[in-house]
């Protein structure tokens, strides 16, 4: 048959994306980094790296800005997760303004790379009621696969127990929204 043929003659495919990075260019920094032992380490390092040199490169006032991340001085980098995440900004001005914000805020490692990567995909952080609906309604679906007894009067229950909370938490701002009926 022709087309196991082709298929033997094929090869074993990889596995997910291929890499940006070449082989050989990662073992030329073994030697410098002997401490990092996976291809993955040294991406990582590339990304952090990459951030420093774009940070270095700028005015005064925004290396000052980005002090939280890293010390271009001192040249001690303090959130390495953070800066791998901003490294994998292509253009060095968003970079830096992402940066910036991201200083400001000052949020949690896993927060800022939720934030790095909503910016990198241009998925902001409003959602609409729909979408909400819609996780919401997966939730409800999840909860009763794992609890197949729970009723439907359960479930608007404790519906209405989130729509007290949200009540409750700004009444001011809901204004009517939230009128017993």
């Amino acid at each position: 048959m022709i087309s196991e043929t082709i298929s033997k003659n094929q090869g074993k495919r990889k596995r997910g994306r291929p890499s940006k990075y070449d082989p050989v260019r990662i073992d030329s920094y073994r030697h410098i980094w002997p401490e990092i032992r996976t291809r993955r380490g040294f991406i990582e390092k590339f990304y952090m790296v990459r951030t420093q040199g774009v940070v270095m490169k700028a005015p005064e006032e925004t290396r000052r800005a980005c002090l939280w991340i890293v010390d271009c001085e001192k040249k001690i980098i303090y959130r390495q997760a953070i800066m791998a995440a901003l490294g994998r900004i292509e253009d060095d001005d968003e970079l830096l303004a992402v940066a910036k914000q991201i200083c400001e805020l000052k949020p949690k490692s896993n927060e800022a790379i939720a934030m790095i990567h909503r910016w990198k995909t241009g998925k902001g952080e409003t959602g609409d009621a729909v979408a909400l609906g819609g996780e919401l309604a997966q939730r409800l679906d999840d909860y009763k696969r794992r609890y197949p007894a729970t009723t439907m009067a359960d479930m608007l229950e404790a519906l209405k127990m989130v729509r007290l909370a949200i009540c409750q938490a700004d009444s001011r701002a809901l204004q009517g929204m939230c009128a017993v009926g």
